[in-house]
């Protein structure tokens, strides 16, 4: 699941859910992910710190 599909799942119960207690910056933050987090938008490469060794992020959300 990559994390757009994440935000799209779960924005109107978080939104019914801490209305009272989000702030515009939250929202604006979440739109903005929701936004660029598609496969168009290609994959997001991290690098291990320890080993130097890059893996696509959705990788590092997969369970085994």
């Amino acid at each position: 699941m990559d994390l757009a599909s994440i935000i799209r799942q779960y924005y109107d119960p978080l939104i019914a859910k801490y209305w009272d207690t989000l702030l515009p910056g939250h929202l604006k933050a979440l739109d903005a992910i929701g936004r660029c987090r598609t496969p168009e938008s290609g994959e997001v490469f991290v690098q291990c710190s320890q080993s130097g060794q890059f893996a696509t992020a959705s990788h590092l959300l997969r369970t085994p």
